[in-house]
């Protein structure tokens, strides 16, 4: 585990998942705008940009803190967790209120930045045991 606590090769991972998040909202809103218009792309670009704003957060507090041993990294992953829900709530509640989103677009693609967030983190796992 201390391996995980100052690994600077593993602090890029959280920032490479975002970017691809990015990349993927990016996409499905240029499929979306010819097909259903502005409204369903720029929904689908917010909700990925939520995505990777809130995965780009919780790698950067989780592997930029100064843990010094397990019990330390432990309690800032669980913090920066909490942080992303908080962050993401409040950035969906500005979306909502803000401007008119196509709510099924918004959440197929903030599902599937989350699916992509989910399996970069098992294929860097698969990775990281050889």
């Amino acid at each position: 585990m201390d391996k995980f606590l100052k690994s600077q090769a593993d602090n890029t991972v959280p920032y490479r998942v975002a970017v691809l998040q990015t990349a993927l909202a990016l996409c499905i809103g240029a499929v979306l705008l010819p097909m259903l218009g502005v409204a369903a792309a720029s929904s689908a670009v917010l909700a990925g940009g939520i995505s990777a704003l809130s995965t780009w957060y919780t790698g950067r507090k989780v592997f930029n803190s100064r843990a010094k041993n397990v019990e330390q990294f432990v309690r800032n992953l669980y913090l920066a967790h909490i942080m992303k829900l908080l962050l993401v709530i409040a950035l969906f509640c500005i979306v909502f209120s803000s401007i008119q989103v196509n709510f099924p677009v918004f959440v197929s693609t903030y599902a599937a930045t989350i699916t992509l967030y989910g399996w970069a983190l098992v294929k860097t796992e698969q990775a990281a045991r050889g």
